[in-house]
């Protein structure tokens, strides 16, 4: 088993951008892509609070994002989840069936895990192999291939 492991290696890029502190630029930008209108976080905020008290709030964001890199520690609030019960629209709300279940997670958990996943994206691609990689973010000419796989299926 071990001897496939070498060929699935992270290269410097990677390796350096996962472990570079948090920045503002990063900060800013997983906040720019906060989805409005959906459901808040734990705390109660949404992505409608951030975007509009970004400057704000933004320092104290950075300051505790950078806490929780350093330390690889979570506050128990980041490690909770509220799991409530949202009705499936014009069905008997009576069955369980006809309800789907989501999990609010606190937003400064939310902006960490994109932080996070954004900086994988550099390299991804070196870890997992091509044949598992039709859900990974990609450029147009990899869907390509996948849609015309499946053609050829």
């Amino acid at each position: 088993y071990d001897k496939y492991l070498p060929q699935y290696s992270t290269n410097d890029n990677c390796k350096q951008t996962c472990e570079s502190p948090i920045t503002v630029e990063e900060l800013d930008t997983v906040i720019g892509r906060l989805l409005m209108n959906k459901a808040p976080g734990s705390e109660g905020l949404t992505g409608n609070f951030y975007r509009y008290c970004k400057k704000g709030v933004g320092t104290y964001k950075l300051l505790a994002a950078t806490e929780i890199f350093e330390t690889c520690l979570l506050p128990p609030t980041m490690r909770q989840g509220i799991i409530m019960s949202i009705p499936n629209p014009n069905k008997d709300l009576r069955f369980i069936e006809n309800r789907k279940p989501i999990t609010l997670r606190n937003s400064d958990y939310k902006l960490q895990t994109c932080i996070f996943s954004t900086r994988l994206q550099t390299g991804i691609s070196n870890l997992v192999s091509e044949t598992q990689s039709v859900f990974l973010k990609a450029d147009q000419s990899t869907i390509d291939d996948a849609a015309s796989i499946y053609m050829d299926i």
